[in-house]
């Protein structure tokens, strides 16, 4: 059973064409039917950009507070980049970050931004920052354990820490190596006993 061929002429370049099976066609080609829409007003009398009833300005705020600026049709940029790229004079390199020094990610004023190397420079700087506002001087250091705090010395060093000290204190430490070694021979004993 053979399928009826139908021919058809392009609306956008003129060619003749065929399909199979198709009684309606309008382009021979996807790259023919791109160039046909293209410049063209929506078919519904839909407008976009600049010409939409609803214009804004191109500004947008999403659910995080992050401005986001139109820049071209179904395209969006977030504002930090756009003048952190411009501040640099090229595009932001791979794996960098903009820091809001404030944390407040609508206020993109040249003084609050920060472009960080990576992600960990960027979180070295929020973690600093936290701080400050902890303890008031980056010589102290809040205990994760008792919540005291105490000058550096009294966290043992630790590499793999931003600031080369532990969580704990050395007290606090102390005290858990030794609740750990009570608990284990509490569990000894009690697997002599049954």
């Amino acid at each position: 059973m053979s399928k009826t061929v139908y021919a058809f002429e392009c609306a956008q370049c003129g060619q003749r064409f065929e399909r199979v099976g198709h009684k309606r066609a309008k382009f021979c080609s996807r790259a023919c039917m791109g160039g046909y829409n293209l410049g063209k007003p929506h078919p519904s009398g839909v407008k976009a950009g600049a010409e939409a009833n609803n214009w804004k300005g191109g500004r947008r705020i999403d659910d995080r507070g992050y401005v986001h600026i139109w820049t071209g049709p179904h395209t969006t940029k977030l504002e930090h980049h756009i003048l952190a790229e411009k501040a640099l004079g090229h595009a932001l390199p791979p794996g960098a970050v903009v820091h809001h020094v404030n944390e407040n990610p609508s206020n993109n004023g040249p003084g609050n931004l920060v472009i960080c190397q990576d992600d960990t420079y960027h979180k070295l700087l929020h973690a600093r920052k936290r701080r400050l506002e902890d303890t008031g001087s980056f010589a102290l250091k809040r205990c994760g354990r008792c919540g005291v705090v105490h000058p550096l010395e009294s966290f043992s060093v630790d590499a793999a820490e931003w600031d080369g000290r532990r969580q704990r204190c050395k007290s606090c430490r102390v005290a858990e190596v030794n609740e750990c070694r009570q608990r284990r021979r509490e569990r000894r004993l009690a697997a002599f006993i049954i």
